[in-house]
């Protein structure tokens, strides 16, 4: 809680203006380019993902429908709240760590058992 209250105006705007700089992953991306690995992946979304990103964006057509194709490897899990305590909504951890941790520690569980161990 302490870095969000830290978190300052110019602090802010800098970050809106890295992301406008940004390019769109449509301009620069290649199909030879996947899959991106091929180690264990764990693409966590919000209940409430499309309170901040759109149903159109190319972060959910890779993870939400093309995930095998980038991370063969990979699992989707949608994070949602536990009784009382609301909807899990995007980049909401801080407030919804207890539901984000069954599917990170059954990740990690699942990771330790694998070739890469040490990794987990």
């Amino acid at each position: 809680m302490g870095t969000i209250r830290g978190l300052t105006s110019g602090g802010a705007r800098a970050r809106v203006q890295a992301l406008a700089a940004m390019r769109c992953p449509t301009d620069y991306f290649q199909p030879a380019l996947l899959p991106l690995t091929n180690a264990p992946t764990l693409v966590l979304f919000a209940e409430r993902e499309d309170a901040v990103l759109d149903v159109a964006a190319p972060v959910r057509l890779a993870l939400e429908r093309a995930l095998a194709a980038y991370f063969p490897a990979g699992k989707r899990r949608e994070v949602r709240g536990r009784p009382g305590d609301g909807e899990v909504q995007h980049a909401s951890l801080v407030f919804h760590v207890y539901s984000f941790l069954p599917h990170l520690q059954t990740f990690y569980r699942q990771v330790r058992r694998g070739p890469l161990a040490l990794a987990a």
